[in-house]
């Protein structure tokens, strides 16, 4: 799996803080990820099983990251305390089992079903499939228009098409892409 990992700045730190705010114990893999990673995006991400899939949009991390758990508390589920740790694009959460070794479990937000799909973090990093981020997201607008023009193709270039590529410029220009290893 791929990520735009977060800054890792004090992390240490930012866990032991979390865990003593809500009395709490992070499973280790998570404690080892949230040292290397601290969360992030992970674009063109996908979580699949022979009985499952779903994308992943992005890991939650700690401290002032755009996806923080700092203010998210666990929930109860079946006796477990459950903790949200990562999002995809309908609004489902993925929750890690606060016991053991750290279940991972779905949480579908329309019917609030939850499910294993995991039996860890490791595991559930293993069924992930990225895709890395495209040369031509990385590209100027002026860039593509070239292209578009030296392709004999300059009449499907609007200004809706400019905006649409100066977005997806602006947010992957200068992002980094790490494979995760736990």
């Amino acid at each position: 799996m791929l990520i735009v990992k977060n800054s890792c700045d004090d992390i240490v730190n930012r866990i032991n803080e979390y865990e003593e705010r809500f009395a709490l114990k992070f499973p280790d893999e998570l404690v080892k990820f949230l040292k290397k990673y601290n969360g992030g995006e992970t674009p063109n991400t996908r979580f699949i099983t022979h009985d499952f899939s779903s994308d992943i949009r992005f890991f939650r991390g700690l401290g002032n990251v755009k996806y923080s758990i700092n203010d998210v508390e666990c929930i109860q589920y079946n006796g477990e305390k459950l903790l949200p740790i990562a999002g995809d694009t309908f609004g489902n959460v993925y929750f890690i089992q606060l016991s053991g070794v750290g279940k991972i479990f779905f949480g579908d937000h329309e019917t609030n079903k939850k499910s294993v799909v995991a039996n860890s973090l490791k595991e559930f990093i293993s069924n992930c499939e990225s895709k890395p981020i495209s040369e031509a997201a990385r590209r100027s607008p002026s860039e593509r228009e070239e292209i578009l023009i030296k392709n004999g193709k300059g009449h499907n270039i609007s200004e809706g098409l400019r905006n649409m590529w100066q977005i997806e410029y602006d947010k992957y220009k200068n992002v980094i892409q790490s494979e995760v290893i736990l």
